[in-house]
């Protein structure tokens, strides 16, 4: 078909991988993979059809995936470049406190004393940061070997390479099970859904984020999802999110979306200082400039790139004043 997919490994969808409605006839767009995306009519998940084998997915997830390659095919992984480590990255993370996701899960959910499982934790930062809050027992999961050796090597956390099944953790569940960025990986969404969710312990709850399904109805062709991460399959929407949880006896407590649907232009001296960039290349820079003026109502109007959520189990536990209080400090104490 392309250079991403060979057409022995792909297949024609039967029925919407959340809620089985039937398939459209028509796709809402095509990415740059050649492969078609469709919305379904009753949940309003996007998701590719065909779709890509198990066997082509996992080749996705190589040694390059958190760098620029040119062994494949573009638009696969994070593509940074070769001067930028992605773990390094994490760690300053780590270090300042603006960790993905943690200011929510802190402000949602108790943390000290509470078990967390992280599906597709990469090297493990997130989990640092809470164990440093408190949490009792952390358990990462990823099928990357190069992100757990990492996260192994530097924190004091239960770090396992494979995936859920094989990870071995038995009949053990959690007061909190993380997926960021992982949802979208995975063409049998339900299933997996249903895997992760039976890990959560009654009274606990589940801290989402994945790749924005409305972001498409502000973005259009422009949309984000068109071009990169094509080893994603499936693009969640608010009703999707319920409709998994409501099948696994979970609520969808809150949801929220951040980032530019769009993706703005790159400078060709990235390195330079914002004043710099701005004298140098002003085409560039007018053109960004009005992009996020064009966008900037996406996130708060739910049209942002990822929609982040809460999912709770039985009755709502949130996090008492103090832990509030003292979380921007938890970091410096550590």
């Amino acid at each position: 078909m392309n250079d991403h997919w060979r057409r022995d490994e792909l297949s024609a969808r039967t029925g919407c991988p959340v809620c089985a409605a039937a398939v459209p006839r028509t796709a809402v767009a095509t990415r740059v993979d050649g492969l078609n995306v469709k919305r379904c009519p009753r949940c309003a998940l996007l998701y590719v059809d065909p779709v890509p084998s198990d066997e082509a997915l996992r080749r996705c997830y190589g040694a390059n995936y958190f760098q620029a390659s040119d062994d494949g095919p573009r638009g696969i992984g994070y593509e940074l470049p070769a001067d930028v480590n992605y773990f390094a990255q994490r760690d300053a993370a780590l270090a300042s406190g603006q960790l993905l996701c943690l200011p929510e899960t802190i402000a949602n959910f108790e943390i000290n004393g509470r078990d967390v499982l992280e599906i597709g934790c990469s090297s493990g930062a997130l989990l640092e940061s809470l164990r440093r809050r408190g949490a009792a027992r952390l358990v990462g999961i990823d099928i990357d070997e190069a992100a757990i050796s990492y996260g192994r090597a530097r924190y004091q956390v239960d770090l396992r390479c494979g995936d859920l099944e094989s990870a071995g953790l038995g009949d053990d569940r959690f007061d909190i099970v993380i997926l960021i960025d992982v949802l979208e990986h995975f063409a049998d969404t339900a299933g997996f859904f249903r895997m992760a969710a039976a890990r959560v312990t009654d009274g606990g709850g589940m801290v989402i984020s994945t790749p924005n399904a409305q972001a498409f109805d502000a973005a259009g062709d422009r949309w984000l999802g068109l071009e990169r991460s094509l080893e994603h399959v499936c693009y969640p929407s608010v009703a999707s999110l319920k409709r998994l949880a409501d099948d696994c006896g979970m609520r969808l407590d809150r949801t929220w979306t951040e980032g530019l649907p769009v993706a703005l232009s790159a400078y060709w001296h990235p390195a330079r200082s914002r004043v710099s960039r701005i004298l140098h290349e002003p085409v560039v820079a007018l053109g960004n400039a009005l992009t996020k003026w064009k966008f900037a109502a996406a996130q708060s109007n739910g049209h942002g790139a990822d929609l982040r959520a809460i999912l709770r189990r039985g009755p709502i536990l949130r996090p008492a004043r103090s832990s509030l209080a003292t979380a921007a400090s938890a970091e410096s104490h550590a």
